[in-house]
């Protein structure tokens, strides 16, 4: 649970505006370097995904993952669980090895929102 209060926290702190704003500043209205707080923030946003997937994929191979009568996705919280960690999994992988920037997977990172329903 303070792993996922952290992550909204870190989410709530994200500057959403910070496209005006750019590391070296120059008179291009496309900063290819984004400011050093979100640039952080991501960072951090990674890692919690990385740690999601991490719980996930242990659960997984704890419970089963579809046969058992306690397996992993008959559990509606982990179906749920499933989702984010998935959609945390394409958002890293959309990012370091297809280089596609922040801006462009936004749909993806609004699956992360979801993420303090664990908590119930």
């Amino acid at each position: 649970m303070f792993c996922i209060l952290l992550n909204s926290i870190s989410m709530a702190l994200f500057d959403y505006h910070d496209h005006n704003k750019c590391a070296f500043q120059n008179n291009n209205k496309h900063c290819p370097y984004p400011a050093p707080w979100n640039k952080g923030l991501g960072i951090v946003s990674h890692i919690f995904g990385v740690v999601f997937i991490a719980e996930a994929v242990i659960k997984i191979f704890a419970l089963g993952f579809i046969c058992g009568k306690n397996s992993y996705m008959k559990n509606m919280w982990n179906v749920l669980d499933f989702i984010i960690a998935l959609s945390s999994l394409t958002e890293i992988s959309a990012e370091y090895f297809f280089r596609i920037t922040h801006t462009n997977i936004k749909v993806i990172r609004v699956m992360r929102i979801l993420r303090p329903l664990k908590v119930a």
